[in-house]
């Protein structure tokens, strides 16, 4: 039963506290004790206010509820910096940068780089340097500017080579430096630092998942850059070889992975194949619509509850008005986030509808066809003889015009190659089936995302890394660990979650 004391003077950290204790158990409960604590929070907890955001923080990330996580890590960094919590301020700005500048370009978030940058050093965290860096690097790469790139990832290649307890970063300075060589159509040190790319697929502390997700990624960089020089050839292997690696793609990779290759059937007048993969582009970014519509009216709601319980305290001190008005702040801009990517998808929507309108038109309008009795082989046979005009064009740029064109005439009625069913457990599951029925069997007290984060440790993840597949942050992934091994009752601190779930399912798997 929950309440909350009137009585004055009472210590309300106990319900952070008790809130602490249940959070492995039970994160409703835990929000509860939560709730309990009364406003201002600078009276009633001072002193634990960074606690008490970041373990909200903690359980709306459990729910899956990402903005507010967001919310609440905004305000986990500020009260972390006011109580001299050095790494937990160093993350979570890196965190905030990252949200704020590869969202919407603003320079503000450079200040959030900074600030990591020095928390880090403040808390002495061993890679904190390196991070902020790689990550002032990777801005260049994402802005186009790929010699700058390059060279700030050359200079301290070394640095990053000598992080012997984590090969990611050597591998993600690799990474970068080789696609932007092949941006730069240095096609000589693309592929000398691509066969050191490939040698770290045998370090032990590089995570295969992460290895092939980036090397998925570099083929298709070797795609796009072989189809404007026209070596048809040469996209076939990297299409062929990025082909095989379609489970360990990110959404932005497998999403050009679908455009190119339907544009290199195209090239070769194999229409279905063209078809199949652009109509599997259409589900995806389909796909992807629905989560920005549903994300939307979620924000949406939410913006509206921050204005109620503005106005309900209004007439409270400043303070607590000012704080309010930041959350709703934050609020308005994730929301105008949120429109601006719907209108995106929105237009793409109106263009695919376009393109079937247009089809029509030609259908009812064009003699030529004469679609009677040999309908859609006459229909084809045009179709293939336009291609074959396009690629006689030399300029590459107008013959890409030229394609995309045609591309707006044909009508994709194959089947879809992706799911509209799939989500992340399943997809996971399909790896390992036999890891998660028995983990399911031996400790039904797990939770369906604390099943996955044991299957990535399982598979020798890092936390780091399970954070970027999960898309949340490093801190969260520590907290859900934290919270599996209190209910795995794992009392040894030496033993590691890897030689546990060794040990607890040998035999089994």
């Amino acid at each position: 039963m929950f309440f909350c004391v009137s009585i004055f003077g009472q210590d309300f950290t106990r319900f952070v506290d008790s809130a602490d204790a249940n959070i492995d158990y039970s994160s409703k409960k835990a929000l509860k004790f939560l709730d309990s604590v009364p406003s201002p929070l600078e009276k009633s907890i001072k002193g634990r206010i960074a606690d008490y955001y970041a373990l909200k923080s903690i359980i709306y990330d459990e729910f899956e509820d990402y903005p507010t996580s967001y919310q609440y890590n905004i305000l986990a960094f500020e009260y972390a910096e006011k109580e001299l919590n050095y790494e937990t301020a160093g993350a979570s700005a890196l965190e905030l940068f990252r949200n704020i500048y590869f969202t919407k370009k603003d320079t503000i978030a450079f200040k959030y780089l900074e600030k990591a940058r020095q928390y880090y050093s403040l808390a002495d965290y061993m890679y904190g340097e390196l991070e902020v860096w790689q990550t002032e690097a990777y801005v260049k790469y994402v802005n186009g500017d790929y010699r700058t790139c390059c060279s700030m990832l050359i200079d301290k290649l070394n640095d990053y080579k000598g992080a012997k307890e984590d090969g990611y970063y050597h591998m993600f300075a690799l990474y970068l430096i080789t696609s932007s060589y092949i941006h730069l159509a240095d096609f000589k040190n693309a592929h000398l630092y691509v066969n050191s790319f490939q040698e770290l697929l045998n370090n032990p502390t590089v995570v295969p998942y992460n290895y092939y997700s980036f090397k998925s990624s570099l083929d298709l960089c070797f795609v796009e850059a072989y189809f404007k020089k026209n070596k048809l050839d040469s996209v076939q292997k990297y299409l062929h070889k990025s082909g095989a690696l379609t489970n360990y793609m990110g959404k932005d990779t497998k999403r050009d992975f679908y455009e190119l290759s339907s544009e290199y059937y195209l090239s070769i007048d194999d229409l279905p194949k063209s078809k199949t993969f652009l109509d599997s582009l259409k589900m995806f970014e389909d796909k992807m619509f629905n989560n920005v519509i549903e994300s939307g009216f979620d924000i949406n709601h939410r913006l509206l509850h921050a204005k109620e319980k503005l106005e309900v305290t209004s007439n409270e001190n400043h303070a607590k008005t000012i704080w309010v008005t930041l959350l709703v702040g934050v609020l308005i801009i994730l929301f105008v986030l949120g429109i601006f990517y719907f209108k995106r998808q929105k237009r793409k929507i109106l263009d695919y509808n376009n393109q079937k309108t247009s089809l029509k038109y030609l259908k009812s309008n064009h003699e030529k066809l004469q679609v009677k009795v040999k309908g859609l082989e006459d229909y084809i046979g045009e179709v293939k003889r336009e291609v074959k005009a396009i690629s006689v064009v030399d300029e590459v740029n107008e013959q890409r015009s030229k394609i995309k064109e045609l591309y707006k005439n044909v009508r994709l009625d194959s089947s879809t190659v992706l799911s509209k069913k799939e989500n992340h457990l399943e997809l996971i599951n399909d790896l390992n089936v036999a890891f998660f029925s028995k983990l399911s069997e031996r400790f039904p007290q797990l939770s369906d995302s604390e099943i996955i984060i044991c299957y990535y440790l399982y598979t020798e993840f890092k936390s780091k890394e399970i954070a970027v597949f999960l898309g949340t942050s490093t801190r969260a992934i520590e907290s859900k660990r934290y919270r599996i091994r209190k209910k795995l009752n794992i009392q040894k601190r030496e033993m590691g979650m890897f030689e546990f779930l060794s040990e607890a399912l040998k035999g089994d798997i």
